[in-house]
């Protein structure tokens, strides 16, 4: 009992109590029989407590810096050992696929030595070149890649440049799948109305996006599907249908009268189109106009000429993934100019035709009597074609051409057969080896054109069997019965078969 009392006085004492206590002695002098208990008799101590705690500290905070040394040192060693790793890829699945020189970057957590250069694999094989700056890895694509294919971008034994540990690294990514749009027309059947539709390019089923009783044309534009429809008095008007929600509207022409040529760069949301009709400043023909699907308060807009008139344009095409189009006057003129920017042309010479652009590039191929040419538009150099001639039959005439590159082609060939009667289409491609036939249609068949895909993998062969009927539609008539195939030109696979007419690929 009275060492619990005892407590109290403990609590209060001086810091020379403490010190005496700790000693042993009494505060009269005299030694405790008992270590750690006052003479007086206050609270007990436990024994050695100052002097054990004091001592067992230092030893507790060495132990604890030697695990965290060790835990460090382990974790270090274990970061050595791993090697550099792929920290993120950068790549646009849509640019690689519509342009070329696209690009593709690997970061990695820390910088290679510059020999990892020489061990860097694409996969599949596509060529391209690389360019190494710390720990980041840039690809440039040389040409389009492959559309809804695995691409794998590694480095085999790539070394830190801080601790010359290696590893393997590699980083994959898929290009896009895009949709195909079909145009199928049914004039042997008047009761079914015509209908534009949809379907993963790599397969599935097709759904149907719009119907009507006659359809003259379609385009893509972004999120919106743009249709020429045929009224009952022949003249024309344009339709809007949104793809995600079914939404339906119209853009107003300028007048009664027809649409030719409807065409669309769908990166950029632009619309445009040749009219001819009647408007309020007076009759048109083939007056260029242009509509911007991004600014909610467009309306059809003419494109005017270097004159300051309208453009009348017997053909004209965008310039790939822009707002700029080329245009091929009645004077066999060509024009470069910016539809969204007014004043902005260039003259391009006068040539005899337009044949589109090669996939990839901008590079504008154009035929004159003599020759064909490339144009490139980004510094305004021509290059004068020297193909090789395709060997094909002598009663063979070509119908259709599509340069692939500066050396190489395909050939739409129609063979007439004087004893029979009977024409034999079939497709061939040229190159520096050789001639050699990607597509022929049944003896009974037809080919009626061939278009390129964007990235130059497929070309699709509009054809139309024996039964197909023609549809007299005024302008554009065409038949039904028609499917479109598409043709790999990569591998020569032409399995693939689809009901109606593409247009999207075709503008």
């Amino acid at each position: 009992m009275s060492t619990e009392r005892g407590a109290t006085p403990e609590r209060g004492a001086s810091p020379e109590d403490g010190a005496s206590l700790e000693d042993g002695a009494s505060p009269g002098g005299g030694t405790s029989a008992l270590s750690g208990r006052r003479a007086d008799g206050g609270a007990r101590r436990a024994p050695g407590l100052d002097s054990a705690g004091a001592s067992r500290f230092p030893r507790l905070f060495w132990a604890v810096v030697a695990v965290l040394v060790l835990a460090v040192g382990g974790l270090t060693a274990a970061t050595v050992a791993k090697g550099p790793r792929v920290a993120s890829l950068e790549v646009s699945t849509d640019g690689v696929v519509e342009r070329d020189g696209s690009r593709a970057r690997l970061h990695l957590d820390q910088a290679l030595e510059p020999d990892a250069l020489d061990r860097v694999r694409v996969a599949p094989d596509a060529p391209h070149t690389a360019e190494l700056d710390g720990g980041v890895l840039t690809v440039t694509f040389t040409d389009t890649l492959r559309y809804a294919t695995r691409y794998e971008i590694g480095i085999d034994d790539a070394r830190s440049a801080a601790t010359g540990s290696a590893a393997d690294v590699s980083a994959s990514f898929t290009t896009k799948d895009p949709d195909l749009f079909t145009l199928d027309r049914t004039a042997d059947d008047p009761s079914q109305p015509d209908a534009v539709r949809v379907r993963p390019l790599s397969g599935g089923d097709a759904r149907v996006l719009v119907t009507a009783d006659r359809i003259q044309d379609y385009a893509v534009v972004g999120p919106v599907l743009v249709v020429v429809t045929i009224e009952p008095d022949d003249t024309n008007l344009l339709r809007t249908v949104t793809l995600d929600t079914g939404s339906e509207g119209v853009i107003p022409l300028p007048g009664p009268g027809t649409v030719r040529e409807l065409h669309s760069s769908p990166e950029k949301g632009v619309l445009g189109w040749t009219f001819t009709g009647q408007a309020p400043s007076g009759p048109l023909d083939r007056a260029l106009y242009s509509y911007d699907l991004t600014d909610q308060k467009a309306e059809a807009v003419p494109v005017l000429g270097i004159d300051g008139g309208p453009l009348r344009a017997r053909d004209w095409m965008f310039v790939p993934g822009t707002t700029s189009v080329v245009t091929h006057s009645l004077d066999d003129t060509v024009l470069l100019l910016d539809l969204l920017t007014p004043g902005s042309i260039s003259p391009l010479g006068q040539h005899a035709e337009l044949r589109g652009f090669v996939p990839g590039a901008n590079r504008l191929v154009v035929a004159d009597p003599e020759s064909g040419s490339l144009i490139d538009l980004a510094d305004g150099s021509v290059e004068t074609l020297a193909l090789p001639p395709a060997d094909v039959s002598a009663t063979a005439s070509p119908v259709q051409i599509l340069l692939l590159d500066s050396g190489s082609y395909v050939e739409l060939e129609a063979e007439y057969a004087p004893e029979t009667g009977a024409t034999q289409y079939s497709v061939v491609r040229v190159d520096a080896s050789g001639t050699s036939e990607v597509f022929r249609t049944s003896p009974t068949g037809r080919i009626r054109g061939v278009c390129l895909s964007p990235n130059g993998q497929y070309l699709a062969v509009e054809t139309v069997s024996v039964e197909g009927r023609p549809d007299d539609y005024p302008g554009e008539p065409g038949f039904s019965a028609t499917s479109t195939v598409l043709v790999d030109l990569g591998t020569g696979d032409t399995a693939r078969s689809v009901n109606g007419r593409s247009r999207d690929w075709c503008a």
